[in-house]
């Protein structure tokens, strides 16, 4: 089967990504009845079997007690030292372009149903002289709700803040919510977001973008509702992402002309892009009116 992945481009010259570790981004490794290299602190978080986008184990953050805010760190940092999180974060010497994963965000049981989760990377070096972290790189990423009753796939940029920096640890933080509040009503618990399979592209080498762009067409573009694609194969996976890096829509296309609706979502700047077994064939932006 031939896959094509689309994903966001940002600049003029794009790395090839390819993958780094996450300790325990499957979430499949325990520690008694926790993910093991992930520090969740008392509430709020643990491993379910729910919205599991592979093995057996997706790991949920989530409010609790109406309003505390669940989170995890990658690391096993002990809860006293979490307010500088000094032990948290892997060993990494290099900095990935992004990080990937698959997430469910259910925001049933609150006031507003309008918030939002969020997971941010930060590459940090250690500053002997000022004995503190320096971050070098840095990502974040607002996760909305989902709907269906699958994980949805999503992409999150990393910004390299000191070019030619190399790091010493990665620190990957979710968060439950931003601001979301429990219904006064229920159990006192909401706005679980599940993760899974989560892992680090890490820069390769360099792609010519403007080559790239001059083999994907999409049409009409702009568009309102309704863009065609084609496909030079069956079974191809298709991805649109905003501008932010997000992922917005799936949709596996067939051989020749297939037509996407992105009618239902706001007025912007998307990218489109497609590959094959890794190797980019094709990228374009699309315009949504």
């Amino acid at each position: 089967m031939k896959t094509f992945v689309l994903t966001v481009l940002l600049a003029l010259l794009m790395p090839i990504a390819s993958q780094a570790q996450v300790v325990n981004g499957d979430f499949e490794d325990l520690n008694d009845t926790l993910a093991a290299d992930w520090y969740t602190g008392d509430f709020g978080a643990g491993l379910k079997t729910s919205y599991v986008q592979s093995g057996t184990y997706a790991f949920a953050v989530w409010n609790w007690y109406y309003y505390s805010k669940g989170f995890a760190v990658n690391g096993e940092t002990q809860g006293s030292q979490f307010g500088q999180m000094p032990g948290s974060g892997t060993p990494s010497t290099e900095k990935a372009l992004r990080l990937t994963g698959y997430y469910y965000y259910d925001t049933t049981g609150t006031d507003t149903n309008n918030d939002s989760a969020l997971i941010t990377v930060s590459y940090r070096l250690w500053d002997a002289t000022n004995s503190r972290y320096d971050t070098v790189a840095f990502g974040i990423t607002y996760l909305l709700p989902t709907a269906g009753s699958s994980p949805v796939a999503f992409s999150m940029p990393i910004n390299d803040l000191s070019a030619g920096v190399n790091p010493d640890t990665v620190l990957i933080y979710i968060q439950s919510s931003l601001n979301g509040f429990c219904d006064a009503n229920g159990s006192g618990n909401c706005l679980y977001l599940y993760v899974d399979d989560l892992k680090l592209e890490s820069t390769t080498g360099a792609v010519d973008i403007m080559g790239q762009f001059s083999q994907l067409q999409l049409h009409p573009n702009p568009t309102s509702n309704i863009v065609s694609i084609k496909a030079a194969n069956d079974d191809t996976e298709c991805r649109l992402y905003n501008i932010a890096g997000a992922l917005v829509h799936t949709a596996t296309l067939s051989q020749g002309d297939n037509h996407i609706d992105v009618s239902t979502y706001p007025a912007g700047i998307y990218v489109v892009e497609i590959s094959e077994q890794g190797q980019v064939l094709g990228r374009e932006k699309l315009v949504k009116q």
